[in-house]
């Protein structure tokens, strides 16, 4: 019997570390969520944003296909800790957004961007910033051509092409099933070498490499979160 309640006392001692910890790690985070309209089409979107007053800039994440925001949470918590507002979406047919499968349509991709970020009051000075994960690197790429507001993308696990003058940056894995490994004139390349296609979006080097890139001087606890 007393070993039970050791055993118990310890489970609950361990539990209530991790929660305080866990808050503690967000306490510099604000987060909203809900949905948007989005040409008449309701659109699940999430906000990552610094608790102080100051927002460098906004940062838009793009999931892959089959994907979702809840994806793209690693990135949207340490991008918000380090002073950018954050907003991402689930595309139509994924996540939480309207159940109608749609096809790898980068036009509606387009359209859907721009709906949700005038929805959100994203203004026509702002600072962008796409990242891109898959077929959202593909999306990230077409909608830099088209918003001169875009100052960087960067692509994750996705095929970098995009032929500009703004800073690109490209997060490659070297065990992606997908992609293989493509070094592309005027991208700065990251391989990271032992990811495949989707543990690329957890790993804290990647995300330290990008918030490297994003932010002058940027904090990461992506390392401590993984570890609780």
């Amino acid at each position: 019997m007393r070993k039970a309640l050791l055993l118990l006392s310890c489970a609950l001692a361990a539990y209530a570390v991790f929660t305080l910890c866990s808050v503690l790690l967000l306490s510099d985070v604000k987060v909203r969520r809900g949905c948007v309209d989005a040409y008449g089409v309701p659109v699940y979107c999430v906000q990552w944003l610094p608790s102080g007053g100051n927002v460098k800039g906004t940062v838009v994440l793009l999931h892959g296909l089959g994907g979702s925001v809840e994806m793209m949470s690693w990135l949207g918590v340490e991008l918000a800790r380090n002073g950018f507002r954050v907003v991402a979406w689930d595309n139509l047919g994924h996540g939480r957004s309207a159940s109608r499968l749609q096809p790898f349509n980068a036009a509606e991709a387009v359209r859907i961007y721009y709906a949700v970020l005038n929805a959100l009051g994203v203004g026509e000075k702002d600072r962008i910033v796409l990242i891109g994960h898959s077929m959202g690197g593909y999306f990230a790429q077409e909608i830099a051509k088209l918003d001169p507001r875009v100052e960087m993308v960067v692509v994750v696990a996705s095929r970098p092409y995009l032929n500009s003058s703004i800073k690109k940056v490209a997060v490659l894995a070297a065990f992606d099933e997908i992609f293989s490994f493509v070094r592309a004139e005027g991208w700065d390349t990251v391989l990271l070498p032992r990811d495949d296609h989707l543990t690329v979006l957890y790993n804290p080097a990647a995300i330290n490499a990008i918030l490297g890139r994003v932010a002058e001087e940027a904090s990461n606890l992506a390392s401590l979160r993984l570890a609780l």
